[in-house]
């Protein structure tokens, strides 16, 4: 799913990239001329190495270690993969490169865990989701997120956070994970309730939930309200 939101003949690069299996694809497979791998840990760096040595690809993906996007000069990508980290360590990942705030930068973000607070920090920083989907691997529900910095900040809250580009998508995987968000907000919900947690507390929850359950019953091309 992340192969497919890189744009064909971008220079991309492939933060936190383990065995090099994306960079690997991609080139070989004429999608990009060039990949650069990054890892912050030597021992998935040098497996990154060996993966690239063994498709004959060195010289068209340098293998780097460092943090982030630290490893990247301005303007030697187009389209930049952060993906199997978590939502709040991507958010750090890409504030601390202000110069991925330009139009130009796709920002391809696969978050493991808090993809909400990934996508607040997004808009709070004026970037715009331009496309999401979602995806199921060995039982487990992934979303892939496309951002463009557009310049418009402005904050995000309730269910936009959890729902994210995946609003009004007929995709299978984009509604199970919706149903997903919102069992798990269910959850929570209840737990409030138990808990004797405020009744304002407790109903902007229920609000949250509601939106979210909606979004994945629309996702059936159902109507319920």
């Amino acid at each position: 799913l992340c192969a497919k939101q890189v744009r064909p003949g971008s220079r991309a690069a492939d933060i936190g990239t383990d065995h090099a299996l994306l960079p690997v694809y991609l080139v070989s497979n004429g999608v990009c001329p060039r990949v650069i791998a990054a890892d912050l840990r030597p021992g998935p760096l040098a497996a990154a190495k060996r993966s690239v040595e063994a498709a004959g690809l060195s010289d068209k993906i340098p293998c780097r270690q460092g943090f982030g996007l630290d490893v990247l000069d301005e303007n030697e990508a187009d389209d930049i993969v952060v993906a199997g980290m978590g939502g709040e360590l991507i958010a750090e990942i890409i504030s601390r490169a202000p110069w991925v705030k330009s139009g130009a930068y796709r920002l391809i973000l696969q978050p493991m865990t808090k993809p909400q607070a990934l996508r607040a920090r997004l808009f709070s920083e004026g970037f715009e989701i331009l496309r999401e989907a979602a995806a199921r691997e060995a039982g487990r529900l992934y979303t892939v997120i496309t951002a463009r910095y557009s310049g418009e900040k402005r904050g995000a809250r309730g269910a936009e956070i959890y729902i994210g580009g995946l609003a009004g998508s007929f995709d299978e995987n984009a509604r199970l994970y919706l149903e997903q968000q919102a069992k798990r907000l269910k959850t929570r919900l209840r737990g409030l309730e138990r808990s004797g947690a405020p009744a304002a507390e407790a109903g902007r929850l229920k609000t949250i939930y509601e939106a979210v359950r909606r979004a994945a019953q629309a996702g059936k091309g159902g109507n319920e309200r």
